[in-house]
Parts: C-alpha cells; sequence; structure tokens
C-alpha cells in the first residue's frame, strides 16, 4: 500500500518494487523519514521504491531506496538505502515515523542522473 503522501523532501516517481534474493517487498513502509542529514535545501531526494534487502549476516532489512541529486559541491547524484531502527507511530504526522534510521550511501554517479540511478537500483535490487 503506498502512503497517502511522498516523504518531506521527495518527489514521487511510479510504484515500483524491488527484488532481491526472491524476495518482493511491496511498497508498503508508510513512514517518513526524516533525510536533513543527507540533504541540504538545494538537493532533490527522490523515492524510488522500498525492498527488503539483505544484509551481510543475511537478515533481511526492510529498506527505503532514494536517489538523492547534490548541488553543493559539484553535481552528484547518490543512491541512498534507508533502514528504519524502529517505527514509532506520530501523532503530529498523523502516520508512523522512524525513530533512528541507519542510511547507506550504496552509490554515487557524477552529474544529474536520477533515470540512471534509478536503472541502477532496479539492477542491484533483481535476483
Amino acid at each position: 500500500m503506498w502512503p497517502d503522501r511522498q516523504p518531506n523532501g521527495t518527489k514521487p516517481l511510479r510504484q515500483p518494487s524491488c527484488v532481491l534474493g526472491g524476495i518482493l517487498m511491496p511498497d508498503s513502509i508508510d513512514i517518513v523519514p526524516d533525510l536533513s542529514l543527507v540533504i541540504s535545501p538545494e538537493d532533490d531526494a527522490i523515492f524510488i521504491c522500498t525492498c527488503l534487502y539483505r544484509n551481510r549476516r543475511g537478515i533481511a532489512e526492510r529498506s527505503l531506496i532514494y536517489a538523492v541529486v547534490h548541488r553543493r559541491f559539484g553535481l552528484w547524484t547518490h543512491v541512498y538505502r534507508v533502514v528504519p531502527d524502529k517505527i514509532m507511530p506520530s501523532k503530529a504526522l498523523q502516520s508512523p515515523r522512524a525513530e533512528g534510521l541507519t542510511v547507506y550511501l550504496e552509490k554515487a554517479i557524477e552529474g544529474e542522473a536520477v533515470d540512471q540511478a534509478r536503472d541502477w537500483v532496479r539492477d542491484k535490487f533483481r535476483d
């Protein structure tokens, strides 16, 4: 199920799913992560998908995947995998929010390359 609104600071694309190791994760994580530690006001964060990602210990982590176009120190597109540590209800936002995030930089691409980042995510999180 899609959230009623996109997370703050992101631009919607389309309803994708990510696959890794045969695990399909529908886009059902309805949280609003605070991405202020990885984006600045002149950056664009584009939500790509949610997925279950098997870490090196074999544990499946519910993850949100974003492409972020950074403009502050040159033009770069980064792909971040955001793992909510805990999900707590938030009365102010009227939707669950992440209480602590682990953010992984998965890929760095020179220039504004959102389509290339999206294609890379599709390939990386596929069987």
